[in-house]
């Protein structure tokens, strides 16, 4: 994560973790954090323009090209953009643009 985000955002994920209550991340450990909530149902609620920024799976991204085109079936107003050698850290990058 240093060489992706830096000392400085390192530092504060750190400091965040470090605060949290450990038992926040229980329903996420146990596969239990979407029970009773659907997922579908609720992006087709949504009217408002969604850019969704996607990393590589194989890169440590968490969402498949087959979710975006899920999600871009289920939202009204989506755009999306894939960032092929990027993983799970596309909010640390520094692109100038990525629309």
């Amino acid at each position: 994560m240093l060489e992706v985000a830096g000392r400085e955002a390192v530092v504060s994920r750190a400091r965040c973790l470090h605060q949290m209550d450990p038992s926040a991340l229980d329903p996420v450990l146990d596969g239990t954090q979407f029970d009773g909530f659907d997922v579908d149902a609720a992006l087709a609620t949504i009217r408002i323009p969604v850019h969704l920024v996607a990393g590589n799976v194989a890169a440590g991204g968490t969402i498949s090209q087959k979710d975006v085109r899920r999600i871009a079936g289920l939202v009204h107003r989506f755009t999306s953009r894939s960032l092929p050698s990027v993983g799970h850290f596309v909010h640390h990058l520094s692109y100038r643009c990525v629309c």
